[in-house]
């Protein structure tokens, strides 16, 4: 007697997260050997899919991309992606908002592109241009420099603290302590 599989019906698409974080490592390592363009099309390809689930997580990966792009002088597509950022940021009401535009438009301005930075304050909410500019970003000295699942950098006002005992990587989502 031979025994056939029933097809699949019904069931929704799930992206595996080791494909995910498997395509964020080589993005982070096209970024590390100096190849910013092959990593900024990973980065959009990821956040596009990520937007298409309505994943909190796609804000972090468009702003990858888009620093990416800038990094391979691309500022159109840069410019794009860094601007699409932002507004799920401000769509969501992500508390690293402040933080994370402040230290992007200071990137900005220090790599020459002032007016990118003035265009990108232009679209955050007044009070919090103000209160970005006079705050410091949280400190986390016990924070690893890098992901163990994605190979990300961690920057201390990117992390996810939802859960304050369980720091998250922004890019994928992982606990950055704890378990080891």
């Amino acid at each position: 007697m031979r025994f056939r599989r029933r097809p699949l019906r019904r069931l929704r698409f799930r992206p595996r997260i080791h494909v995910f974080r498997r395509k964020l490592r080589e993005a982070h390592r096209w970024m590390e050997t100096g190849r910013p363009a092959e990593a900024g099309k990973i980065f959009a390809e990821i956040a596009q899919a990520a937007a298409d689930h309505d994943r909190p997580i796609a804000s972090q990966l468009f702003l990858q991309a888009g620093r990416a792009y800038l990094d391979a002088g691309k500022m159109e597509m840069a410019s794009s992606l860094l601007m699409q950022s932002l507004r799920i940021m401000i769509e969501q009401g992500d508390p690293r908002l402040g933080p994370i535009s402040q230290r992007l438009t200071a990137e900005l301005r220090a790599k020459g592109y002032p007016d990118l930075a003035q265009a990108m304050e232009q679209i955050l909410p007044a009070d919090l241009v103000m209160s970005a500019r006079g705050s410091l970003a949280p400190t986390a000295p016990d924070l690893p420099a890098k992901c163990p699942y994605c190979g990300g950098n961690v920057h201390a006002e990117q992390v996810d603290r939802s859960d304050p005992e369980r720091p998250a990587c922004a890019y994928c989502g992982s606990p950055l302590l704890g378990d080891e």
